[in-house]
């Protein structure tokens, strides 16, 4: 779905760009949303389900199944397994504190903020939740990882490939949050797996928070 915006004389190169992304993320995750439930997204309707802890299970289930009958069938490159696993457990965190959310008579939508904390608990299996929230810095007498993180957020529905590191910059990652998206290194940067923006404050969005 890439665009081109312009195309200079020279013609030895296009410009363009992705604009479209939040929106097919969006309407991905709503389609899931339809298949996991046999629900359709609607005010009315999207959220008179009870059974939150079940849909969450079915999530938890089902798309690492999916994933692993892709690499079963060779459509997934051994040297992008990996990749794609870190980005399906990722959005899954993601995905499970939105079903947490979710209220009556509200319209379904998955991108929105969430908080750190519960991305990490939801990320993270339960019994190492206080092992590792509850963390102090051992170079220095601070917050727990719990206490410092609090109020923060995370908003990521899709991924930006990172082609070198000069979107290594607080300026990006806003640009990055405000889009709802993570930022995965590209084949050339060794040293960058996977940024995560992450607002610092609820307040009007700028690059110093």
């Amino acid at each position: 779905m890439r665009t081109v915006y312009s195309v200079p004389n020279h013609r030895e190169y296009l410009r363009g760009g992705y604009p479209s992304e939040p929106f097919l993320a969006e309407a991905a995750s709503l389609n899931l949303w339809e298949i996991m439930t046999n629900t359709p997204t609607t005010a009315t309707t999207a959220h008179d389900i009870s059974e939150k802890h079940d849909i969450s299970e079915k999530y938890k289930d089902k798309i690492p199944e999916v994933i692993a009958n892709w690499f079963e069938a060779g459509l997934i490159s051994k040297g992008q397994r990996g990749e794609l696993v870190a980005r399906i457990l990722l959005t899954l965190a993601h995905d499970l504190c939105v079903i947490d959310a979710l209220k009556p008579s509200k319209p379904t939508t998955f991108s929105r903020k969430i908080p750190v904390v519960e991305f990490l608990e939801k990320l993270i299996h339960p019994d190492f939740h206080d092992k590792i929230l509850d963390a102090r810095p051992q170079n220095m007498e601070g917050k727990t990882l719990r206490e410092a993180f609090a109020g923060c957020y995370i908003h990521g529905t899709q991924f930006i490939k990172a082609g070198d590191n000069s979107i290594v910059t607080d300026e990006a990652a806003l640009y990055a949050f405000i889009r709802g998206a993570f930022i995965q290194g590209g084949d050339y940067l060794a040293a960058m797996d996977i940024i995560i923006p992450i607002l610092m404050k609820d307040e009007k969005l700028d690059r110093w928070i």
